[in-house]
């Protein structure tokens, strides 16, 4: 297929934490009339790496739409429940999540890392209600 050299380029610049020459790649692959679907994923990747959860979970949503059956759409999901989770909404995250099937091979390690995140969520609210109680509110 043609750009696969580069999307695996593009690939291995992720697994090596380098988001930003791989975004770069993924725009000259754009501009170059590379239309896979593996460009948004890992453009949505990038996005979140830098933070911005919301246009992570706009390029999650552009690839679904594109490759609903491509086999990173679990990936996606757990993904897109990180941002959700990040941006303080657990229940929509849970619901993507039971979309994900119990055969789903990183299943588990997926559920560990998003169990991390709401136990850290849940121990800064306490913490956060604690100083509010110290500075005398109810």
């Amino acid at each position: 297929m043609p750009f696969d050299a580069e999307i695996e380029r593009v690939y291995q610049l992720m697994d090596a934490d380098d988001y930003d020459t791989a975004e770069t790649l993924i725009l000259r692959l754009r501009q170059a009339g590379c239309v896979r679907s593996e460009l948004l994923l890992f453009e949505a990747l990038c996005s979140y790496e830098r933070g911005d959860d919301v246009r992570c979970l706009e390029l999650i949503t552009q690839f679904l739409k594109k490759a609903p059956n491509h086999g990173k759409r679990y990936y996606a999901l757990f993904t897109a429940s990180v941002c959700l989770i990040n941006l303080g909404l657990e229940k929509r995250a849970r619901r993507l999540l039971e979309r994900v099937p119990p055969s789903y091979p990183d299943r588990e390690k997926e559920m560990r890392f998003l169990r991390s995140i709401l136990s850290k969520k849940k121990r800064a609210a306490e913490c956060a209600d604690e100083i509010l109680r110290m500075l005398g509110e109810p």
